[in-house]
């Protein structure tokens, strides 16, 4: 473990995994206010919360902050990155988010550089199986009225697309993982809905996919 400051944050990191990337991609790169910024109003859901990059960035900015993950040790080592940035107001939650409340499900935790990588669609190989209770996206959506949502949740997005395009957060930003997920024509209606239900919206169209093994899009109202 060892400390990785970037911009006006520090961060503790594991060795030999991809935590430091992960948290210069928000940090330095600003991959989630490329197109719309966290302002002062905002509810920012952080679904994937990873350890804790963007809930240290949103509680700096934004009205009130959630950040939800599955895996304990990712967990922890958010709990962690909270404290390390005087960042203790966010609310954080350790659970897989679901359709259904107070389950339990197993996922594959990945052991390789990727800790960002878990997944409850991908079992077996270099992972080891884990257990996580259950919250569902319902409940989080009534009780928390996020403005600001993002989702990277490894193949998880394709459950929760439904409700949350329902809900139309005013702001979402999500990492579609293709390489999971792995249905070119579920991404095409996604891509098509989301295209109608907002104002601006960025990302791959379908016939730019390719073999990329993720995509984000980026969607928002005109405020």
């Amino acid at each position: 473990m060892y400390i990785h400051r970037s911009g006006r944050f520090k961060f503790k990191c594991r060795e030999d995994t991809l935590d430091e990337y992960v948290v210069n991609e928000v940090i330095k790169r600003g991959d989630y206010e490329k197109h719309f910024k966290i302002e002062p109003d905002d509810r920012v859901l952080d679904l994937g919360g990873h350890i804790g990059t963007l809930a240290c960035l949103a509680s700096r900015k934004a009205k009130a902050v959630l950040s939800v993950e599955m895996d304990k040790t990712n967990f922890n080592l958010l709990k962690q990155n909270l404290k390390l940035n005087n960042c203790e107001d966010v609310e954080i939650l350790n659970k897989a988010v679901t359709l259904e409340d107070d389950e339990t499900i197993e996922y594959g935790q990945n052991t390789m550089k990727n800790t960002g990588a878990h997944s409850f669609f991908i079992k077996g190989g270099k992972r080891a199986i884990k257990e996580a209770s259950t919250i569902s996206i319902d409940t989080i959506l009534e009780e928390f009225a996020p403005t600001f949502i993002k989702m990277d949740i490894e193949g998880a997005e394709k459950i929760l697309l439904p409700s949350i395009l329902d809900y139309h957060p005013m702001k979402f930003i999500m990492e579609y993982h293709h390489n999971i997920i792995k249905n070119l024509s579920h991404y095409t209606k996604v891509w098509r809905k989301i295209n109608k239900m907002y104002d601006n919206v960025v990302g791959k169209k379908p016939d730019q996919v390719g073999k990329n093994w993720h995509s984000y899009v980026y969607a928002w109202d005109d405020f």
